[in-house]
């Protein structure tokens, strides 16, 4: 890690962050009205888990000196809305942010315990209703590859510009 992304992309990356955790928010609690059961609140879980995240977003942009009104102003770029354990270590490796400052690359650095196992349980429940197996297969490979890139857009020049306001410790 070499330090060479501009605080300003990286503040590009918190605002793209941001409209995802807003959008995944929404997705996740309308899911969850429609699919969780008594047995399962799979996307009720995800729903409460970007509302955590949400807060952390907002304090990791603060740090950078932007405000809530600033990442909704910003236009996100179409790549990077189609995911942090590496961001997470460069911040504070080489550009000398202190963990408490990063707590939302922490948040999601590190896998959801049993996500897969759970995930599994609404996919079969899903078909199980008569969800189209091709349908969910499109889904699963369209998420990956949207996943795949928002981390290489995230290296692309911000979608605009963003008033950045950060010097390393």
């Amino acid at each position: 890690m070499a330090g060479t992304a501009s605080v300003e992309l990286i503040a590009a990356v918190v605002a793209e962050e941001y409209s995802i955790i807003r959008s995944d928010l929404n997705s996740f609690n309308q899911m969850a009205e429609r699919w969780d059961s008594s047995q399962s609140q799979f996307f009720g879980n995800l729903a409460f888990g970007e509302s955590l995240a949400l807060p952390l977003v907002l304090d990791f942009a603060a740090n950078v000196g932007l405000s809530e009104e600033d990442l909704a102003a910003y236009e996100s770029r179409p790549k990077s809305q189609t995911y942090p354990s590496r961001v997470r270590d460069a911040l504070l490796e080489v550009y000398g942010f202190e963990p408490e400052e990063v707590e939302f690359f922490s948040f999601f650095a590190e896998p959801i315990l049993r996500f897969e196992d759970a995930a599994v349980e609404v996919i079969a429940a899903g078909l199980r209703e008569g969800a189209c197996p091709r349908d969910v297969r499109r889904s699963a490979r369209l998420l990956q590859a949207y996943e795949l890139d928002f981390w290489q857009a995230a290296s692309d020049p911000p979608g605009s510009p963003l008033p950045v306001n950060w010097t390393p410790n």
